[in-house]
């Protein structure tokens, strides 16, 4: 790689060249860890810029400093808009120790991330008929694909900062019309990333798993008590670790739930005979889901991959019942990608395939962003009146592909209805509110008042006239 640390007179030649030669003197580094702060910013080239003139792929600028910098380069860099797009803008905490040139991978986890983010995908739909529509940019909008992608790539420790970031793209383009369950859905996250480590290969263990992660704690919600049952995280640790639960581990898991000590042995025999047993069950977790929602939704899930285990067949049987077990489908997912027999890959005529490629796709911090623009960016246009952004040319005709964090895009439904621009952008106070319609009030007494002066200017016996006219017209 090359670098050269620039003011921001100097960006300007490279951003917006003159002439045809090249202003900077430039350096070659071997890595990312080598980069040193020197001047205001610090560009990056995957070659020498010397040779190939093209834009940096990469800029460093010291902390707290890149939504100062976005914000000029919004109005100094017309013709890079969205300027990340071009070139990645991190700050010098966010560079990794190397670039992650290992390409992306997940060994035996495909299947296990794959249920996770179908049953996710899912969650979000209506009815039976819908899950036949499910499309890759459906799931591609998923927490779940975030952070399996994290875990794909080998992101070293950006776990938190992912779902801090989606949760933050939700909220900014407005897509809770959907019901969301945040909390639940970092819970089952949280338990995932936390038994993972023991079993999952070396490279990722050491990469995207912080050791001190704590699923006790809420740091995305630090308002939501939230409690985690040490049943549940023995539970996934047993059923990642071995492909299901035995008795024992039932019975421990339902403790707090006697009604569904003999769910187990129940929803064995017949097709038929599961499928009956685990209606009676599912009508029995809504009533008594209160007492630990997370864990009734994990036994609900659980209950229902036993119905045909490893594949997706019966995911809609939990559909009317996602809002009080909100996080059903995605230990539903989980539950069935561990099945020795998944089948998740050829899930509606090889979706699962699809996701998976976009899963696994290759990229790298050296490389040129792929993505339509970065959620730090996307939050100051969306700040303003939201229509600097309105008009960008997007990669996928619908969606905005807005990246998170390094190599780590989500999709959001674009553009935004006009209404919905209007809602996040324009804001009054109340007082500003009452004063305009104060002020509204006298300007229609005034219109009114000069409706009545100007009927008193009528002439009355001309009116009676052209009425009497009109009359006989007709």
């Amino acid at each position: 790689m090359w670098i050269s640390s620039v003011s921001r007179r100097e960006l300007l030649e490279v951003f917006e060249p003159q002439g045809s030669g090249f202003p900077l003197v430039v350096h070659q580094r071997n890595h990312l860890s080598e980069i040193s702060l020197h001047g205001e910013y610090t560009l990056v080239w995957k070659s020498d810029p010397r040779i190939e003139s093209e834009l940096p792929v990469m800029m460093v600028l010291e902390a707290h400093q890149r939504k100062d910098f976005l914000a000029w380069a919004s109005t100094y860099l017309p013709n890079l808009k969205p300027f990340t797009a071009f070139c990645r803008v991190l700050e010098e905490g966010q560079l990794p120790p190397r670039s992650s040139d290992d390409g992306a991978t997940l060994l035996y986890l495909q299947e296990i991330c794959l249920g996770l983010i179908l049953g996710e995908a899912i969650s979000h739909l209506n009815n039976q008929l819908e899950t036949k529509e499910l499309s890759p940019s459906q799931c591609a909008r998923t927490y779940s694909f975030a952070m399996a992608r994290a875990m794909a790539l080998g992101i070293p420790h950006l776990d938190e900062s992912i779902g801090h970031n989606w949760v933050s793209l939700q909220r900014l383009t407005k897509q809770f019309e959907i019901d969301f369950d945040l909390v639940a859905l970092d819970s089952v996250w949280s338990i995932v990333l936390s038994v993972t480590p023991q079993i999952v290969p070396a490279k990722i263990t050491r990469s995207v798993f912080p050791q001190t992660r704590d699923i006790g704690s809420d740091r995305l919600f630090p308002r939501v008590p939230r409690k985690i049952s040490e049943y549940l995280v023995s539970a996934v640790w047993t059923l990642i670790s071995y492909g299901s639960l035995d008795l024992s581990e039932w019975q421990s898991l339902t403790r707090a739930f006697p009604e569904l000590s003999r769910a187990l042995d129940d929803v064995k025999g017949t097709r038929e005979d599961r499928v009956r047993s685990l209606d009676r069950y599912l009508v029995e977790l809504v009533k008594v889901a209160k007492r630990d929602p997370l864990t009734a939704s994990f036994m609900a899930g659980y209950l229902t991959s036993q119905v045909s285990p490893g594949t997706f067949d019966h995911s809609f049987i939990l559909l009317p019942h996602s809002r009080t077990l909100s996080s059903a489908l995605l230990w539903f997912g989980l539950s069935a990608g561990v099945n020795k027999e998944a089948q998740l890959k050829k899930y509606l005529n090889g979706l699962g395939r699809r996701v998976l490629r976009d899963l696994l796709r290759s990229e790298s911090l050296m490389e040129r962003p792929k993505c339509d623009i970065a959620i730090s960016e996307l939050e100051i246009f969306m700040r303003n009146d939201g229509t600097n952004i309105a008009d960008t040319k997007t990669n996928l005709p619908g969606f905005l592909e807005v990246e998170i964090a390094p190599c780590i895009s989500s999709l959001v439904p674009w553009p935004l209805p006009r209404e919905r621009v209007q809602e996040q952008t324009t804001r009054f106070s109340q007082q500003q509110i009452r004063s305009l319609v104060a002020d509204l009030s006298q300007a229609l007494l005034k219109a009114e008042n000069v409706k009545q002066r100007l009927s008193s200017l009528l002439d009355p016996a001309g009116s009676i006239e052209d009425a009497d006219k009109r009359k006989k017209k007709r």
